[in-house]
């Protein structure tokens, strides 16, 4: 068992001045309540969701959980990820008439892997075993006949905070919330909250620590990183997901598939044929061109896509501002990159998920089917343009209207009375560092001052070799060789100030003066067994 040690802890955004005396206030939007008020506890629910997200050989050794509001990373472009709960928390909105209660928002705490087993109950899966996650009772009704269909919908980066920052842009999700029951003290449940992780505990039921998904990137062997869906290869996803265990448990009767962009979604629906005794379910992911891509051997992909519709929704989007200039917003919608990431495309894939509904057989028969979709324009608009940018509107109000246009669809094909409808998000969105006094971490200079500090070997390998927004790696050959431990390295972290993280040769930006000797992380972990996070290192 590899110790945990917690060499600062600071607390979370509202509870700072509690923790440290200092009277600064990060912005509003960092400040989403999370139910507690003792700051010890807060702490606690800080350093739980770090240990959950970490894996041993694949995690960083080192992992940093930077002082909110400040992130390690670009002020461009700014990661989502911490345990803070502006990050964290989430919506989760579940309906169908004659299933699901209606009794709107609720504050019962839920999480990310509970998903899997109230889905499990809903279509009478009994072979579930018990993980993590727990049956979402007080949301359901009794009832005899399960639904044909279940839809679970991510729409990727549309934490609390993000609808918020939009709360026009989404009525139709709304009028769901308070048709159903929307639990509004939902958290993913695991730190990195990144897209992969997340995604494979909606599909698992589990969390990092199990089933083995831990970020964008993860060590594979050595010093060597790699992209945990890497060729679309689900070898990295330690264990079966629902849709797995469900399929092969009734012989590949019943339907199970996704509709999505990348391949870390493939954490929700699983392994496929790669599962043993699986066959090749139906997964649509599309490229920004509307071209498919995947694995063909362990996966189906439906034969859906019409590129050419993509380009007419795209001459639809320009002709939208009354003037036929090729843009949306000023940008040139020739390129992919900006088409990919418009409302162009959530019509698109839109009509897409309706078509692979229609053409696989989705909800048509008795035997409950699974679909897994992701609408991930919220995401990609929030990295090209920021948090409070109107593309980020406009892609709420696209996914909005395609929700929309599901709902009256699947009463058509599948029957209405007779589907539920699942919808979260794997995380929430970091507002622009100037209007939140985020300091941006050089990750970096981070590298450079721990090796600076401990390689004293001359050998040309660095002791620390990556350093993500959420840890750093450490090369445990190296680290021996200069015979100090990873808590000499975690305490030192622990004290590193705003002032250490300036290169040399550069000078303090202005906004900064005065902020020199401010520590720049609330908790340096050096692994993953839980502690008493307010017991302090002397």
């Amino acid at each position: 068992m590899i110790l945990l040690r917690i060499f600062a802890v600071l607390v979370a955004c509202a509870l700072v001045t509690a923790c440290t005396g200092n009277d600064e206030t990060p912005d509003e939007d960092l400040r989403r309540a999370s139910g507690e008020t003792d700051p010890c506890a807060e702490a606690s629910q800080l350093v739980e969701l770090t240990r959950r997200g970490y894996f041993p050989g694949r995690s960083p050794e080192i992992a940093l959980i930077p002082r909110a509001p400040n992130f390690i990373g670009a002020s461009t472009n700014p990661p989502h990820t911490g345990p803070w709960p502006f990050l964290t928390n989430v919506p989760l909105v579940l309906y169908g008439p004659g299933f699901v209660r209606d009794q709107g928002r609720i504050s019962t705490p839920s999480e990310m892997a509970d998903l899997a087993p109230t889905t499990a109950r809903l279509i009478g899966f009994d072979e579930w075993s018990r993980r993590e996650g727990r049956v979402l009772t007080e949301s359901l009704l009794e009832t005899g006949q399960p639904p044909r269909l279940v839809v679970s919908i991510v729409w990727d980066g549309a934490g609390w905070n993000a609808l918020d920052a939009h709360s026009d842009k989404w009525p139709f999700l709304g009028s769901l919330m308070e048709s159903g029951t929307t639990y509004t003290n939902f958290n993913v449940g695991s730190n990195p909250s990144v897209t992969p992780p997340v995604h494979a505990s909606l599909g698992t039921g589990a969390y990092p620590d199990t089933h083995g998904i831990t970020g964008v990137s993860q060590r594979a062997k050595g010093t060597t990183l790699v992209d945990p869906w890497a060729q679309f290869d689900s070898k990295r996803l330690r264990i079966d997901t629902l849709a797995d265990l469900y399929d092969i448990s009734l012989d590949n009767q019943p339907l199970t598939g996704m509709v999505a962009r990348v391949n870390w979604h493939l954490g929700m629906i699983g392994h496929g044929a790669a599962a043993s005794g699986g066959d090749r379910d139906e997964v649509l992911l599309l490229r920004n061109t509307g071209e498919a891509q995947g694995n063909e051997v362990d996966y189906a992909s439906p034969p859906v896509t019409e590129p050419g519709l993509l380009e007419s929704f795209a001459a639809d989007l320009d002709a939208e501002d009354g003037e036929i200039d090729g843009q949306w917003r000023g940008r040139p919608l020739d390129e992919p990159g900006v088409r990919g990431n418009s409302p162009a495309f959530t019509r698109y894939q839109g009509v897409m998920l309706r078509r692979v509904i229609d053409r696989m057989g989705f909800g048509s028969d008795e035997v409950p089917d699974l679909l897994y979709v992701n609408m991930k324009e919220t995401d990609l608009s929030y990295h090209a343009w920021g948090m409070d940018s109107p593309e980020v509107g406009d892609a709420m109000r696209a996914q909005d209207e395609e929700l929309r246009k599901l709902t009256m669809h699947l009463d058509e094909q599948v029957g209405a009375g007779r589907w539920v409808v699942m919808l979260t998000a794997d995380h929430g969105l970091v507002p622009d560092p100037e209007r939140s006094g985020a300091f941006p971490i050089k990750g970096q200079e981070v590298l450079a001052d721990i090796n600076a500090e401990f390689d004293r070997v001359d050998n040309d390998v660095d002791l620390a070799y990556h350093l993500t927004a959420y840890g750093a790696y450490i090369d445990e050959g190296e680290r021996a060789r200069n015979d100090v431990s990873r808590e000499d390295i975690g305490r030192w972290l622990a004290g590193y100030t705003l002032g250490e993280n300036v290169p040399d040769g550069q000078e303090l930006a202005d906004t900064w003066e005065g902020r020199e000797s401010e520590r720049l992380f609330s908790a340096v972990m050096s692994s993953a067994e839980r502690v008493d996070p307010c017991r302090r290192e002397e």
